[in-house]
């Protein structure tokens, strides 16, 4: 049976935020990715893990400095090729 597009489409988009927030995670190093498929916490992530933050977010994440980089990383891309920096 196929599925109908709205349910295509939500999966789609659930799958697209998980791997962003991922990749944030990492960015912020709480996260690695130490083979293709295989993610595990730092020291720093478990130390955050055990603080129990009711949110994390982008935010939150600009208390690391490598997020912080990372962003601006994004925002001087964008920026070179004439999009909306911020």
């Amino acid at each position: 049976m196929r599925r109908s597009c709205s349910q295509r489409c939500a999966r789609w988009q659930t799958v697209s935020r998980a791997q962003w927030a991922q990749t944030y995670l990492v960015q912020a190093g709480l996260l690695t990715r130490p083979k293709p498929g295989i993610v595990t916490l730092t020291d720093a992530g478990r130390t955050l893990l055990a603080e129990g933050p009711d949110r994390v977010d982008s935010a939150f994440l600009r208390r690391y400095p490598s997020f912080v980089e990372f962003v601006s990383r994004g925002q001087t891309t964008a920026g070179s090729r004439g999009g909306d920096p911020g």
